[in-house]
């Protein structure tokens, strides 16, 4: 099984789209990027790699994260999202958490992490971050970076 471990804003919900998208009326619609969707949806139809919700926007619902996914909702995983783990009040280190506590759940270990937040990271999720770019998402150098990562052992 190959997942990612898809955020939102600053993924596939950036600046970019909503400049991009002014025509668009819908304020949620208005925000996704409709290229970085197509390029995730076709890395998971090529690659063979389902998603796991990690934004914050797993909050809004199945049918909520669904539509913003667009394409790629056909690749949600059956348990689609993170569990919302808080220790303490402080989430810096709540997300690397919440992707240990999946996987635990779901025996996992061939997985990328599609985020641009700067989190706690463990050294085993640190190797398999991709960092996107805060305004303007998803990228071709991000797409090419996933095609050709060669993921560690967890040996």
């Amino acid at each position: 099984m190959k997942i990612f471990f898809l955020d939102f804003d600053g993924v596939i919900s950036t600046n970019r789209a909503w400049i991009a998208n002014k025509h668009i009326d819908d304020f949620y619609d208005r925000w996704i990027d409709p290229l970085a969707v197509g390029m995730i949806a076709e890395l998971c139809g090529d690659y063979g790699y389902t998603i796991v919700v990690t934004s914050t926007w797993r909050k809004f619902g199945y049918d909520n994260c669904k539509r913003a996914l667009g394409p790629c909702a056909a690749y949600l995983h059956d348990d689609w999202r993170t569990k919302d783990l808080w220790f303490s009040g402080d989430s810096k280190g709540t997300r690397p958490a919440e992707i240990d506590d999946w996987i635990a759940r779901n025996g996992c270990d061939d997985y990328l992490i599609l985020d641009d937040d700067g989190f706690d990271w463990t050294d085993h999720q640190r190797e398999r971050w991709i960092k996107t770019q805060q305004l303007n998402g998803f990228s071709t150098e991000d797409y090419e970076q996933v095609m050709n990562v060669n993921l560690p052992s967890r040996d």
